[in-house]
């Protein structure tokens, strides 16, 4: 069948029609298939928690003792955490299949006679594609007669030297074209390729995690540890006092619960998931939750120039010619035209090279035709462009049956394979066009072992009207930019002043290599470089403990995308280049970075200060469960009502925290420190100071109102916890309705409290009791109190804590 279908395919491909039913019949061209998140398997996630698996023992206990009150208290802490946990797990699952399928890699697909952009899960055996440099192989395919493809198949071979396939040649999914450019029939997709093979072998293998997720299991083993140690002490307390074994271990179990921020893991992704969202809307798509994280810690920089920094859209500026005349100007022409991979009899091809497309528009300017141009000296041979080259060359047959092979490439490349009759003017010529930031192609033409110089072409690509503005926003959120180009060290140099990457002499332009080994961290720009000289100088910086981000778009940036602790990639870039990236710029607009940077920011410090709210509480309650007794208060909580605190003060506003708002000062201050752990000595002054402050304004109201302690010692932990909540806010105290989840949730739950004291079913369920007018305004007024301390103390900043430091 397969043969079948690449005899149809050889000429025109297959229709749309015939396409929909090969899909329907071998499915999508996918490895892994993204099935639908189940509510079941995450519920029993939210089961298998160690948090969880504590309060399903508890309940055991409490059952077992038929204390049904606490049964039914620690059953509902059970069922709303389970809830909320796997509302929020759903919600970031569905976030992340959303973002996988906007980076799904694209194949150029020939239907119904005209070649398409597809994504590249719905390719079908039998299609016809096209490949060219830069492009990954969508699906195992036989190539067709024509142009030879050089691949990279080191994923699937280890072999590090590329391959050509010729006509016949069997080509493999997820390989690399490298060089040139030809056609192919699909002969398997999906899972029956060879890589599908490879991919079902490791698809039970368990993710790498995240910087962020190993520094966040090993404070949740800190806590862990430390919950279980307080948990110990306060049973063993409650023993000595006379209280029965069971109803000590049930205060323990809870009070180790309630010190555990196990929203934690909530807040992060819903953090990172809300973050990603809005980043995609301006533009940048993080193609992993993590690259969220790191946008934030940034602080190089590594840009390329074309496309990036400029507009991308190759024109012919002017063109140079060793002798004055218009013959001399089109046989240079005619020359570029050949040696050239451009479409010529329609609109150019989106995979066509911007400058071979600006150099037809110049001939056609000047009055040539390229079609016929072309079909007046037919193409024997080529040799496709290659970067350590820096140049191609083709070789025709001329109506008089000679043979004469044209040049094109870059000067320092091309000009010592020649012979110039007046090299000075050579020189003056290139050094002017460099000065003014243009890039030059030489072109040449070679007849038996003769070959000689046809002339220089000058093209610009206009700096982008906000770049500078753009370079000057990173320079304000405290990230270096520097240049990394292929061009010329003039041409780099104009850009670069042009746009603020270069400010002053002493931003110095270098040569990559004599940057190779040690790479100049002061340097501004580094020219000329290389693919192996990109990823060096990115390894370099990161040696000097720079985060570096490194933009590309091409095959040679992928190495060092790879190196950098951030690769960017632009959308109009190679599928290499996005593969590789960890985000990629739907708009090609670098500006929209900067935006990610704050994002990135907002979320570290969101996690920060979640970590402030909920621990400073969790060690107050601890506090308040061992120091109780020491004043008289025999049990400051029962079980049952520890529970609940945690519940109304862990919950819903701990997960409201992922979305507040950014810091005013986010993109005009620096990044976080690189290593920098997520408790650091300030905050733990600060923790120290907020958890002792709660403890202590609880046992006082609770030694003051002496009728009904547990229920003031209650109260007040829940407000004095909401008030630090709202305190630690990057808002002022009038702004209070700036982030309605956080403020609804303060609000909600403060009525739950209140619910607890004065409404009797839940009088019942906690066991409090109502409390009268001076008692209640006591314990709000403590709980008020440690929120303005909050406030005053700084805490409230974590951004002003990583100035101070």
């Amino acid at each position: 069948m397969v043969e079948v279908l690449e005899a149809e395919a050889g000429r025109l491909g297959h229709t749309s029609a015939e396409a929909e039913q090969l899909l329907r019949t071998h499915g999508a061209n996918q490895l892994v298939l993204h099935r639908p998140v189940r509510l079941s398997s995450t519920v029993g996630r939210q089961l298998s928690d160690a948090v969880v698996l504590v309060l399903l023992v508890a309940a055991g206990i409490t059952a077992a003792m038929r204390d049904w009150p606490d049964t039914a208290v620690i059953a509902l802490v059970i069922l709303l955490n389970t809830a909320l946990g796997s509302a929020q797990e759903l919600r970031s699952a569905r976030a992340i299949a959303a973002l996988a399928e906007l980076t799904a890699p694209r194949a150029a697909v020939i239907r119904d006679g005209a070649v398409h952009d597809l994504p590249a899960g719905q390719v079908v055996p039998g299609d016809l594609i096209e490949l060219r440099a830069g492009d990954i192989v969508p699906a195992d395919a036989r190539m067709l007669a024509g142009p030879s493809l050089s691949l990279d198949e080191a994923m699937l071979t280890g072999e590090s030297v590329p391959r050509a396939a010729g006509a016949g040649e069997q080509i493999f999914a997820g390989t690399v074209a490298v060089r040139g450019h030809g056609r192919a029939v699909v002969t398997a997709t999906g899972r029956a390729t060879a890589l599908g093979g490879i991919a079902g072998a490791l698809s039970g293998q368990a993710p790498v995690r995240t910087p962020l997720q190993r520094q966040l299991a090993g404070l949740g083993h800190r806590l862990a540890i430390g919950a279980a140690g307080a948990a110990a002490a306060v049973a063993l307390l409650n023993v000595l006092v006379g209280h029965g074994f069971e109803t000590s271990l049930l205060l323990g179990l809870s009070l180790a619960v309630a010190a555990i921020p196990e929203s934690l893991p909530a807040v992060v992704t819903l953090s990172l998931a809300l973050a990603a969202h809005r980043m995609t809307a301006r533009g940048v798509l993080a193609r992993n939750l993590a690259a969220v994280e790191a946008l934030g810690s940034v602080t190089v920089l590594a840009c390329d120039k074309t496309g990036t920094l400029t507009e991308g859209r190759m024109a012919v500026a002017e063109l140079w010619t060793p002798s004055d005349g218009v013959a001399a100007r089109r046989s240079l022409l005619q020359a570029a035209v050949l040696c050239n991979d451009a479409c010529v009899d329609g609109r150019p091809a989106v995979t066509d090279d911007p400058v071979e497309v600006a150099l037809v528009v110049a001939a056609r300017a000047e009055g040539l035709d390229p079609a016929t141009v072309r079909a007046a000296a037919p193409r024997i041979a080529e040799i496709p462009f290659d970067a350590e080259a820096a140049m191609m060359s083709t070789t025709h047959v001329l109506a008089d049956g000679c043979t004469v092979s044209y040049l094109k490439g870059s000067p320092e490349a091309l000009l010592p394979q020649l012979s110039s009759s007046d090299e000075t003017a050579v020189g003056a010529a290139i050094a002017r066009f460099t000065e003014t930031g243009h890039r030059l192609l030489a072109v040449a033409s070679r007849a038996g072992t003769r070959a000689r110089l046809l002339g220089l072409i000058a093209l610009t690509d206009p700096v982008r009207p906000a770049a500078a503005a753009m370079i000057a926003g990173f320079r304000r959120a405290g990230v270096r930019p520097v240049m990394i180009t292929g061009d010329h060290p003039l041409t780099a140099t104009a850009v670069a002043r042009a746009v603020g990457i270069a400010r002053s002499d002493s931003d110095r332009t270098v040569l990559a290599a004599d940057s190779e080994q040690q790479p100049a961290v002061e340097a501004a720009v580094y020219a000329r470089t290389r693919p192996h000289q990109k990823t060096a100088i990115v390894s370099g910086l990161r040696d000097r403990s720079a985060i570096v981000a490194m933009t590309g778009d091409g095959v040679n940036d992928a190495p060092a995308l790879r190196a950098a602790d951030l690769g960017v990639a632009m959308g109009r870039g190679t599928e290499v280049a996005k593969q590789a990236a960890d985000v990629v710029l739907t708009d090609d607009d670098l500006g929209s970075m900067v935006l990610g940077i704050g994002e990135g920011r907002r979320v570290a410090d969101n996690i920060d200060r979640f970590l402030r709210y909920a621990l400073s509480g969790g060690v107050a309650e601890v506090l308040v469960m061992l120091l109780g007794p020491a004043i008289g208060i025999t049990i400051p909580l029962q079980a049952g009502q520890i529970l609940w605190v945690n519940l109304l003060t862990h919950g819903l506003p701990g997960v409201a925290m992922g979305t507040e708002q950014a810091a005013p000062d986010v993109l005009t201050r620096g990044p976080r420190p690189a290593g920098q752990p997520l408790l650091t000595r300030p905050m733990l002054r600060q923790l120290a100071v907020l958890a002792t402050g709660i403890a202590a304004v609880s046992l006082v109201a609770g030694r003051l109102v002496d009728s009904a302690p547990q229920s003031a010692i209650f109260l007040c932990l829940i407000v004095a916890q909401l008030s630090v909540g709202l305190a630690l806010r990057p808002v002022r105290l009038t702004r209070l309705a700036g982030n309605l989840p956080i403020t609804s949730a303060v609000l909600l739950n403060l009525g739950l409290a209140l619910a607890a004291l004065y409404w009797h079913p839940l009088q019942l369920l906690l066991r409090t009791e109502p409390l009268g007018p001076t008692a209640l305004l006591l314990a709000a007024a403590g709980g008020l109190a440690i929120g303005l301390l909050a406030r005053g103390i700084g805490s409230n900043s974590p951004d002003t804590e990583r100035k101070d430091r």
